[in-house]
């Protein structure tokens, strides 16, 4: 069980930031992002008093191994790929057409979900190389009502645009979340035509050794899905 995504899946239901999340159960912010990003596992007794704060209480159980991994795999492995590039939360077309003449390359669970691996998809993610940075930066300055994520404030809006400023690679705007990654060299990349446009994706092969959730779902589909324990 992951027990960041958990309590953030919590707290979401609820409408709560991180901030005000910690404040009900008597936790600071960071106590929380720790928790949540699974930097720290939080003592059984925190995470009831978390849960305490918005009324829910913790009921254990067991499930079989890889159950969590094979219920993403049942949600996305019967549709096709461009329903399956619907239900991510990023308006494609849009982005696609700004940073076409950009050198950047699709990341990490994004590129998967292009190549076939059927992992959930949160947002848009980029490997950016060192020499496309400046312009990178000139098309976030120019995104309407973009804002920046916080560790700090653990919320939108509170840190420069500018992607060459301190602070997290992460951007919200209504046409979704992008991540970055900065690379020193433009990663290697194939084309993949997805809903009618051509993206340049890094291999499976690459995002696998870099993103664990990624890393879980092939483990899982090499080894064959099965329906019990």
């Amino acid at each position: 069980m992951d027990i960041g995504a958990f309590l953030r899946r919590q707290r979401e239901s609820q409408g709560l930031t991180q901030r005000e999340f910690g404040q009900l159960a008597g936790l600071p912010v960071g106590t929380v992002s720790s928790y949540e990003t699974g930097r720290r596992v939080p003592p059984v007794a925190t995470i009831e008093s978390l849960l305490g704060a918005i009324g829910r209480q913790l009921s254990l159980t067991t499930e079989p191994l890889w159950a969590d991994v094979d219920r993403e795999i049942a949600a996305i492995q019967g549709l096709t790929a461009e329903e399956r590039l619907a239900r991510v939360p990023v308006l494609f077309d849009w982005w696609h057409d700004r940073l076409a003449d950009l050198d950047v390359v699709l990341d990490g669970p994004v590129a998967a979900l292009m190549l076939g691996a059927p992992v959930p998809v949160r947002s848009l993610d980029l490997a950016v190389p060192a020499a496309a940075l400046n312009r990178f930066a000139e098309l976030l300055s120019g995104v309407m009502n973009l804002r920046r994520w916080s560790d700090n404030w653990q919320d939108w809006g509170y840190s420069a645009i500018d992607p060459r400023e301190p602070g997290p690679l992460r951007w919200k705007c209504a046409y979704g979340e992008i991540r970055a990654r900065l690379m020193e060299l433009r990663p290697r990349s194939v084309d993949v035509l997805a809903d009618g446009q051509i993206w340049p994706v890094r291999p499976l092969s690459d995002v696998e050794s870099d993103d664990p959730w990624v890393t879980r779902v092939l483990t899982r589909m090499r080894g064959g899905l099965r329906s019990g324990p």
